[in-house]
C-alpha cells in the first residue's frame, strides 16, 4: 500500500512536470513567432519608407504611379508629413522693417523616419545692414506632427513652425533673438521638376512643391528692440525614399519682377559628378516643366552664377546678397552655402540660392 501511493505521487508530479514543460514551450513557441512577426513588420514599414512597397495608397494608385511614373500633388492633404523616409519643409524669406532696413530668414524642418525618427529644426535670420548672422536649431527624437491632416505642427519648446493650406505660423525664441511670423498664401501652389515628381536617378525619386511670393509679416526682437517686418517668402516641402541632404546640389528659388517664377536644380553625385537637372517656369498660375537640356548654369569670379534659359530669352547674373550665406556647414565635410541672391541681366528680380558640396565637375 506505501508503494502504491508513493508510485500514485510520484505519478501525479510527473504529469505536473510534463503539463509545466509543455507551457514552457507554448510560451517560448510564442515569443519567438511574436519577435517574427515584429522582425516581418519592421522589413514591411522598413521597405515601405524607402518605397519598395506601397504604405496607406490604393492598389490602383500605386499601380498608376508605378506603371505610368507620374505623382500628383493633393494639397492640402501633401501639406502632412508622408510615411517616407525623408521629409523637408522650408521657408526663405526676404523681410524689411518700416526704416527699410533688410532681413533674410531661412527656417527648415528636417525630418528623419529611421529608427529613432529625428526632428530638427533650423533657423537663420541675417541683418543685411551689418552682415551679422543669428543661428539656433532644436533637435527631438520624435515626429511631433504625426496624425495632423491637412497640415504639420511642430513644436520643440517655444519654437513652433505649423502651417497647411497656405497659412503658416513660424514662432522661435532664443536668447539673442526671436520672432513670429505668419504667412498666407500669395501666387498658386508649384509642383516642382516633373510635375511633382523628382528624378534623382539609382538613387530614387522624391515629390516636390513650392509657393512662391508668400506675404509673410510679424514681430522680430533683438535684445530690447522690436521691430514690425514685412515682405515675401518661398516655401517648399520635398518628401521621399531618399535623404536628400546626402546628395550635392545647386538650386536656385529666383522671383523675378515681371511675374515669372524659376525653380532650377543641379543635383550631383558625392564624387561631384552631375546628374540631370530639373526646374520649373511659372507665370500667372501655369507651370512648365524644365529638363536639363532646357537651361545652363554656370559659376563666375569671384563669386556668383550666370543662367540661362533660351527659349524664354532669359540670361540671368545671380549675385549673392549675403557673402557669408546662411545655414553654413551642417552638412559635415561637404561645404554647404545658401542665402539670398539678387538677380540682373536679361531680368530683374531676387531669390535664394543653395550650393551643397561645393561645384559639380563638368561634364
Amino acid at each position: 500500500m506505501a508503494e502504491s501511493g508513493v508510485s500514485k505521487t510520484r505519478s501525479r508530479e510527473s504529469r505536473r512536470h510534463r503539463r509545466l514543460r509543455r507551457r514552457v514551450r507554448q510560451v517560448a513557441l510564442g515569443l519567438t513567432v511574436a519577435l517574427v512577426l515584429g522582425a516581418i513588420l519592421y522589413g514591411v514599414y522598413a521597405l515601405a519608407i524607402r518605397g519598395f512597397i506601397p504604405l496607406n495608397q490604393h492598389a490602383e494608385e500605386w499601380f498608376e504611379a508605378r506603371g505610368e511614373q507620374t505623382t500628383l500633388i493633393e494639397l492640402p492633404r501633401d501639406d502632412a508629413d508622408h510615411d517616407t523616409l525623408f521629409e523637408r519643409w522650408r521657408y526663405r524669406a526676404l523681410m524689411s522693417n518700416p526704416r527699410g532696413d533688410e532681413f533674410t530668414l531661412i527656417a527648415q524642418v528636417n525630418l528623419l523616419n529611421e529608427i529613432p525618427v529625428q526632428t530638427l529644426i533650423q533657423v537663420s535670420l541675417t541683418d543685411e545692414q551689418t552682415g551679422r548672422r543669428f543661428t539656433d536649431e532644436k533637435r527631438i527624437p520624435v515626429n511631433s506632427t504625426r496624425g495632423i491632416r491637412d497640415g504639420f505642427r511642430f513644436s520643440i519648446g517655444d519654437w513652433r513652425i505649423e502651417g497647411g493650406g497656405g497659412k503658416d505660423r513660424l514662432r522661435v525664441v532664443t536668447d539673442d533673438f526671436s520672432f513670429d511670423l505668419r504667412l498666407s498664401e500669395g501666387a498658386a501652389p508649384i509642383p516642382q521638376g516633373d510635375n511633382g515628381r523628382l528624378d534623382f536617378g539609382e538613387h530614387g525619386q522624391a515629390q516636390a512643391y513650392a509657393r512662391a511670393r508668400m506675404p509673410i509679416n510679424g514681430v522680430l526682437r533683438r535684445g530690447d528692440m522690436i521691430e514690425v517686418l514685412n515682405g515675401h517668402a518661398w516655401f517648399d516641402h520635398v518628401w521621399g525614399p531618399l535623404d536628400l541632404s546626402l546628395l550635392g546640389r545647386r538650386a536656385f528659388a529666383i522671383t523675378l519682377d515681371d511675374g515669372m517664377d524659376l525653380l532650377l536644380e543641379e543635383p550631383f553625385e558625392h564624387d561631384d559628378r552631375p546628374m540631370d537637372g530639373f526646374g520649373t517656369w511659372t507665370r500667372d498660375g501655369l507651370t512648365s516643366h524644365l529638363r536639363a537640356d532646357d537651361f545652363k548654369i554656370s559659376s563666375t569670379a569671384p563669386s556668383g552664377w550666370t543662367i540661362v534659359i533660351p527659349a524664354l530669352e532669359i540670361a540671368l547674373e545671380v549675385s549673392p546678397i549675403t557673402r557669408g550665406g546662411d545655414l553654413e556647414g551642417d552638412a559635415g565635410s561637404r561645404s554647404n552655402w545658401e542665402g539670398a541672391v539678387e538677380i540682373g541681366g536679361s531680368h530683374r528680380g531676387r531669390g535664394f540660392a543653395e550650393i551643397k558640396g561645393g561645384e559639380p565637375l563638368r561634364r
